[in-house]
């Protein structure tokens, strides 16, 4: 595999489930040359979503495309965030001092507070969902395709200005070290991408 494809080719397995055929060896060094390509990565997963929330809503209403759509974009990203997200919730909601909440977000098992706050995302989720599918294509197209744009970009952003929680152990201490030519680079292309679904949720407005 050619070398300047692989991070491109990383940043797709590292985010998403689209089925990138590759044998990666995930080092630092490929992780942090990868975070520059994570706006390509929510472009993608935006698209695949707008392009569902558009078939399914020829044949039903609002709500069940929501449930759809949600269904489609936690697959879509393997659930990453959610995972995250309910390892954060019973660490932070455990009351415990610093070191046993890292204790706790490190156990992969889930608790009380970790489901209660994913299903209450989820719902808070579907809502938005709903509100933007009821306001017509071009708002849907536009919120839907930029949010993970710039979701993922705040991503190599925070990676690189934001302390670890274990200081260089774990998965995020894999990532120290980007430089500002990356995030630079990742806004860049953020930005260029964003003009372009912009457009193109505006397709259906111009009756093409």
């Amino acid at each position: 595999m050619r070398q300047k494809g692989r991070p491109i080719l990383a940043a797709f397995q590292f985010l998403s489930r689209f089925p990138v055929r590759a044998e990666l060896d995930f080092t630092p060094e490929l992780l942090k040359r990868s975070a520059k390509y994570y706006p390509l990565v929510g472009a993608a997963i935006g698209l695949v979503i707008w392009i569902i929330g558009v078939v399914a809503s020829l044949a039903l209403p609002v709500l069940p495309v929501s449930v759809i759509l949600l269904i489609a974009w936690v697959w879509l990203t393997g659930g990453l965030h959610l995972d995250g997200w309910m390892d954060s919730a019973d660490a932070f909601l455990s009351y415990r001092p610093r070191e046993k909440m890292l204790e706790i977000m490190k156990d992969s098992r889930v608790g009380a507070m970790g489901v209660l706050a994913c299903v209450l995302l989820l719902l808070f989720k579907m809502s938005l969902l709903a509100t933007l599918l009821s306001r017509g294509l071009y708002v849907t197209g536009a919120a839907m395709m930029t949010a993970p744009v710039w979701s993922r970009w705040f991503m190599s952003l925070a990676m690189r200005h934001w302390p670890t929680a274990r200081g260089g152990e774990g998965l995020a201490g894999r990532f120290r070290g980007q430089s500002g030519k990356d995030t630079l680079l990742a806004t860049l292309l953020a930005l260029v991408l964003s003009a372009g679904l912009l457009l193109l949720a505006a397709v259906p407005q111009w009756g093409i």
